[in-house]
């Protein structure tokens, strides 16, 4: 794999970060020198901390990722008004485009760091504690975030350049150590999947060892992995993978534990922004500083005086009832002589001064209902799980009870609540659903199904080209 480079971030929006020695604080994926093993629960602590400041880059969690599943989708469109993602929504990228090549760096160099972190040793000294059990666990319970981490971010690489959905079996390369002399190869899809669920079986393993099962609940604790917060992301994982029978028992965990509630729907628009709501599982902290600043995702959303970006197509405005909450995050401006709509008040913060809602607990709510309708529709002991669940969350939207729910009913709603937060392309995939293509009027141009060697990125040519990825092939189609 090309010489990616993962350095470690200064943090100065919310975590507190100790600091290294310089082969600490600069490394590559593919070094010339060997990286001096950690040595302590404190430089283990810096890496996991400036993992996550490394999933909220501008190409990854920060921005483009999120948008990558809107722009592909019926639910918002490019409004062509920038330059911004036009070979994503038309399907024209090339094997230079910047997107594709920094969205891969990206997520690669949360998996570096990940990587030095789960290979630590498990006999850290520890300023902090003089109690080996007390150190032993504090080593688990980050190595579990780690763990989570890395799943995840193979699994957004796995959605984005595999061909699962493109008519072949090539995954993604597996990066699980560091080591200066390695070249890399594309696993396939199902030996990505399978690592994929082992980081997710280890993670689990270790938060199981030491027993940790309080959750958070305050700010400055959301912001890290938790128990649930892993398996809520085990649970998004899974629905994609169509195993629903794991999808409920992940979400009957979360839902059962009582630690998180669906947003009222009078404060709804504030739990966007404000870093302890309810219903928020797992969030990545951002910060008063606005280090993201006009590259967020609010300014690619915002009618103005952000970029106008990405609207929200008329199909989905439509699909609000009168009195739902959700459509008042929605409004209207003028662009090019059309009327447009825009999360304005959903994704506020324009300096990039919220933080990261990365799985809210509506998310969970959507993909229990779904697992149970799925698992057996004529079950009335299911259906009603699914229906109890349905009008949780509908009547903290303004809406009426209903007597009944189908899995129609779910797709709609995922679309209602998940509008702009990057699911929606994945939805329509994983479903086997054609993927309509919308110009920037809001219209359909054309349909392209699944099989459609389109529909995964590129790889990007500087990683083909890299001596050290001599197997790591195009995909097919550029």
């Amino acid at each position: 794999m090309r010489k990616i480079i993962y350095t470690l971030l200064s943090l100065t929006t919310g975590f507190a970060l100790t600091s290294c020695s310089k082969d600490f604080t600069e490394t590559q994926f593919h070094q010339g020198e060997q990286m001096a093993p950690l040595s302590s629960v404190e430089q283990l602590t810096s890496f996991v901390n400036g993992t996550y400041v490394k999933m909220r880059d501008v190409y990854y969690l920060g921005s483009y990722y999120r948008a990558y599943g809107e722009v592909r989708s019926d639910e918002m469109y490019n409004t062509e008004k920038t330059g911004r993602l036009l070979g994503v929504s038309t399907y024209t990228m090339k094997t230079t485009e910047q997107e594709a090549e920094s969205t891969w760096k990206a997520i690669y160099r949360v998996i570096g760091n990940a990587n030095i972190a789960i290979n630590a040793a498990d006999n850290l000294t520890w300023g902090g504690s003089n109690d080996p059990v007390e150190t032993a666990n504090e080593i688990k319970r980050l190595k579990g975030q780690a763990y989570t981490i890395r799943a995840l971010a193979l699994f957004d690489l796995l959605r984005l350049y595999g061909q699962q959905y493109a008519g072949g079996t090539l995954g993604v390369p597996i990066p699980l150590q560091y080591d200066p002399n390695a070249s890399s190869t594309r696993a396939t899809v199902a030996q990505t999947e399978a690592q994929i669920e082992s980081d997710l079986n280890r993670a689990n393993a270790l938060f199981e060892a030491i027993g940790d099962v309080v959750e958070q609940t305050s700010s400055s604790e959301k912001n890290y992995i938790s128990p649930l917060a892993l398996k809520a992301i085990a649970s998004r994982y899974y629905l994609y993978k169509g195993d629903y029978a794991k999808v409920a028992e992940l979400s009957e965990e979360i839902i059962s534990s009582g630690k998180y509630a669906v947003a009222a729907k009078d404060d709804l628009q504030g739990t966007f922004s404000k870093p302890d709501a309810e219903n928020s599982v797992f969030e990545l902290t951002v910060g008063t500083t606005s280090s993201l600043s006009s590259d967020s995702y609010d300014f690619l959303v915002h009618y103005s005086p952000g970029y106008a970006q990405l609207a929200v197509s008329e199909q989905a405005v439509n699909l609000y009832e009168a009195g739902d909450v959700r459509k008042n995050l929605i409004t209207s401006g003028s662009l090019g002589g059309q009327t447009k709509y825009f999360l304005n008040n959903k994704f506020y913060g324009l300096q990039g001064s919220n933080n990261i809602k990365v799985i809210r607990y509506e998310e969970v709510l959507l993909n229990a209902i779904e697992a149970h309708l799925r698992q057996d529709p004529n079950s009335g002991t299911r259906t009603g799980v699914a229906l109890r669940y349905f009008n949780e969350l509908r009547t903290q939207r303004g809406l009426a009870a209903v007597s009944a729910v189908t899995l129609d009913d779910l797709k709609k709603e995922r679309v209602r609540e998940l509008v702009g937060e990057g699911q929606r392309y994945w939805d329509l995939l994983r479903w086997g659903a054609a993927i309509p293509q919308l110009n920037s009027a809001g219209n359909v141009v054309r349909s392209r199904n699944i099989g459609d060697k389109l529909l995964a990125f590129p790889i990007p040519k500087s990683e083909v080209d890299s001596p050290n990825s001599g197997g790591v092939s195009q995909n097919e189609g550029y």
